[in-house]
């Protein structure tokens, strides 16, 4: 006590029975309350942490699932962009091999219906400037749609 400074020591006085028997029940009742509180302290603390661990892994999965929603969708939005240059080579390529001819109503040598069309001989394959002629005319009559009359689909007619 002396090495400490806390004074020097000084004489309990001896108690008697009652008293003893008094202060050691209250020592063991505040010792049993003392362990119960830090017990459910401990407990509740350990459910905590692991209530927050399992909150922590369900939002790391929540993000590894969206990050694989988002690589998908990544490939698939690659795969669409490919498919889209695709057809865009399609379009273009075909658009250049299309045969751009300004086209009017007088310029159709089959507008009237007096002009015989070629016909196919057994011998000899129309030639191909008709043909071409007659599909021009054909288009231009079915997908512009004209307005007016003398410009109108005529019945065709093979021999």
């Amino acid at each position: 006590m002396w090495l400490l400074n806390l004074g020097k020591p000084t004489n309990v006085p001896p108690m008697n029975e009652a008293m003893a028997i008094d202060l050691g029940a209250n020592l063991l009742g505040e010792g049993i309350l003392f362990t119960i509180a830090a017990a459910l302290l401990i407990f509740e603390y350990s459910r905590q942490s692991a209530s927050n661990e399992k909150k922590e892994r369900e939002q790391k999965q929540q993000i590894e699932d969206l990050k694989y929603v988002i690589s998908e969708l990544s490939m698939h939005q690659e795969q669409h962009k490919a498919q889209i240059r695709e057809l865009f080579r399609y379009v273009y390529d075909i658009d250049s091999r299309v045969v751009k001819v300004p086209w009017s109503p007088k310029a159709n040598p089959y507008k009237d219906e007096n002009t015989p069309l070629p016909t196919i001989n057994s011998k000899k394959v129309v030639n191909d400037q008709s043909v071409i002629n007659e599909a021009l005319y054909y288009i231009q009559n079915t997908l512009y749609k004209p307005s007016s009359a003398e410009c109108a689909p005529r019945k065709m007619y093979r021999a």
